[in-house]
């Protein structure tokens, strides 16, 4: 497991457009450090140049779980709150301050901006919250990330499976509390500018989990009108700073200033657009002739550039919140004892990959949670005693586990 430790934002000051960029779903992005000549943006025909390098997979924000798609949409759509800064700060977006809390912790009074609005004009409301977290919710929607609203909302689980035969429900969602309709997921529109959500438990740091995605409003209208293909251009409907101008799949996609969002006159940019060059030495080659403005590293930069690319004035390190691990197939009969996979944790010389191989600054880490994550000292207490703390193998460990778990080598 390695914590993306640096990560490169572009140096151009005042962009609002920036920070959603940066501010992925999760308040991480696809880390690593990354290049920026973002002030070549407004000395030209202030557009944004960058490198996203893949295609999302959607900019519909109850479905995506990509980081392309997310980054894209999350220019496009307001969020309640956005997680910014160094120390992982929950900061109100579309919402006017942090939420009101009840005594036992299980319910959440957001108030929502008088002067938000659709780029259609019309205006957005405390249902189009309420839409959007129960249509993510929805099965039919098949959102991926539909989790961050099933484990904390009250009837959120038995809607998300009120379609599986019984027992399958009670396998997801234990005992059922709810008759597994909409209208009993805990979440709805007190007035125009007032939104509630009802907890299954308390949950400390669910105001970080307003800033997903699935928590984002929804424009009903245009669903409802162009069904799937709503987020196409021409038929999307959005909330953010920016709205949808083309999308050339596999290519690039274009964003264009949206006139109705509230903050309209603090916009710098006019367009952002997105390149999708999926070869890092080619993207690095456009960022010096002036072609790109900036992008992230590990579409970036090559891992034999890097040493080149941290020369470069614009080059510069912060920190993010992510973490890089290794996925093991626990269906292979060789890894199934999970004594084997222990050992290939204790073989891996985590220090000496960040070291010599990715070269970015990451921070070899012993537990699933990087040290950036807001409460990860409390976190991590009782999971960080298994792996070195400083990322050094212990191959002795690590042959006596193999062979406890039955491994040959062969």
């Amino acid at each position: 497991m390695f914590g993306h430790s640096l990560r490169r934002v572009a140096s151009v000051a005042g962009i609002t457009a920036l920070a959603a960029i940066v501010a992925a779903g999760c308040g991480s992005s696809s880390g690593g450090g990354g290049t920026s000549k973002g002030s070549n943006a407004l000395a030209k025909d202030q557009t944004l140049n960058i490198n996203i390098a893949g295609e999302p997979d959607s900019i519909d924000p109850a479905k995506p779980s990509d980081i392309d798609s997310v980054n894209t949409l999350n220019n496009m759509f307001a969020s309640l709150y956005r997680i910014e800064g160094q120390d992982s700060e929950v900061v109100p977006y579309l919402a006017t301050d942090a939420p009101k809390i009840s005594d036992d912790g299980l319910t959440y009074t957001v108030k929502i901006r008088d002067d938000a609005k659709w780029s259609d004009g019309t205006p957005l409301t405390a249902e189009d919250v309420a839409y959007g977290v129960k249509r993510a919710t929805d099965p039919d929607t098949a959102s991926k990330f539909a989790l961050f609203v099933t484990d904390y909302l009250v009837g959120a689980c038995e809607y998300n499976a009120h379609k599986l035969p019984k027992k399958d429900q009670m396998a997801q969602c234990g005992e059922l509390q709810t008759d597994g309709s909409a209208d009993a997921v805990g979440v709805k529109a007190i007035d125009d500018t007032t939104v509630e959500f009802k907890l299954k438990k308390a949950t400390p740091w669910f105001d970080q989990i307003l800033s997903v995605q699935t928590y984002y409003p929804t424009p009903k209208q245009a669903i409802e009108k162009f069904g799937d293909k709503w987020t196409e251009p021409g038929n999307i409907v959005t909330s953010g700073p920016f709205t949808l101008k083309d999308w050339k799949h596999k290519q690039s996609i274009d964003l264009v200033k949206s006139k109705t969002f509230w903050d309209a006159d603090k916009i710098k940019l006019d367009n952002i657009h997105m390149a999708m060059i999926g070869d890092a030495q080619t993207a690095l080659q456009q960022f010096k002739q002036g072609k790109l403005d900036t992008g992230y590293t590990r579409r970036m930069i090559a891992p034999d550039d890097i040493d080149e690319a941290k020369t470069l004035p614009e080059y510069v390190d912060v920190k993010t919140t992510s973490t890089n691990y290794m996925y093991l197939n626990t269906q292979s009969p060789e890894l199934k004892d999970p004594k084997v996979r222990q050992g290939i944790a204790q073989a891996v010389d985590r220090k000496s990959i960040v070291d010599n191989i990715t070269k970015r600054g990451d921070t070899p880490l012993n537990t699933i949670i990087p040290t950036t994550m807001p409460g990860w000292d409390t976190i991590k207490e009782g999971n960080d005693d298994f792996l070195s703390s400083d990322g050094s193998p212990d191959v002795d460990k690590a042959k006596e586990l193999l062979k406890e778990g039955g491994y040959n080598g062969e």
